[in-house]
């Protein structure tokens, strides 16, 4: 059941970070907001922050039991069919499928549960990634001056050059793209242009992908490391087996 409790708290934060969006949407096209609503709307963002960090300590024990269960049980059922399998003969071979059928059932079951778990976290990280978007094109949506356009232009030919040279400084100069078009970027009153960036802020400062331990990384590649160990092992059980 812990592996449904984390599900369902990510997809209750991931409802409320979408609607937070939704409204952050609908204020792009107001002007007249009052500066107090915009405090609230990023009180509304922290606090979406903290209680998808409360799902993470909460759950990241339990589901990293559930992983090593798993991953742990699917490698004693393959050793457990290489060997009945070695033993078995015509007259049981019906018996022999129906327990595999059984247990890959299960297996499949515990599988499921981490694919629903996956998605729903990464659900979560495609709305945080819109909030960045949103935010930059609320501070950018309004109409820039010549020389703010032939500035930002600059620092993205730059960009370009930099990545060619070397791809180490692309997360740096990307960095510096934003930052550039935050501070050059004109036609958003003081308020909104402050929130943006606190909004921005506070997710580099406080926003990480649930985890486990930092063993592994709740995502859409979990599924993927699982299958690796697996991998490796049941290879591992086959070159005994037949050593």
């Amino acid at each position: 059941m812990s592996i449904i409790y984390a599900t369902r708290s990510t997809k209750l934060v991931h409802n409320a970070l979408k609607s937070w969006i939704e409204e952050l949407r609908s204020l792009e096209f107001v002007d007249d907001v009052v500066d107090e609503y915009w405090d609230r709307m990023f009180q509304s963002y922290v606090d979406v922050i903290q209680v998808f960090g409360i799902v993470e300590k909460t759950h990241h024990r339990l589901v990293l039991l559930y992983i090593i269960h798993t991953s742990s049980n699917t490698l004693l059922d393959i050793w457990l069919r290489i060997d009945l399998r070695a033993a078995a003969t015509d007259s049981n071979d019906f018996q022999y499928a129906f327990f595999t059928c059984l247990c890959l059932t299960w297996t499949v079951k515990n599988l499921v549960l981490l694919l629903s778990l996956s998605l729903a976290t990464e659900k979560f990280y495609s709305g945080m990634t819109e909030v960045q978007n949103t935010c930059i094109k609320i501070i950018t949506s309004k109409r820039c001056s010549v020389i703010s356009q032939m500035w930002l232009v600059k620092n993205t030919t730059l960009q370009i050059l930099l990545c060619i040279e070397s791809e180490k400084f692309y997360a740096t100069m990307t960095e510096v793209q934003s930052v550039c078009a935050l501070l050059k970027s004109g036609g958003c009153t003081d308020k909104q242009r402050r929130i943006c960036k606190n909004i921005q802020r506070q997710q580099v400062a406080s926003f990480r992908k649930l985890n486990v331990f930092g063993l592994l990384v709740i995502d859409a590649t979990l599924l993927y490391q699982i299958y690796n160990v697996v991998t490796t092992y049941t290879l591992t059980l086959l070159q005994f087996d037949l050593s």
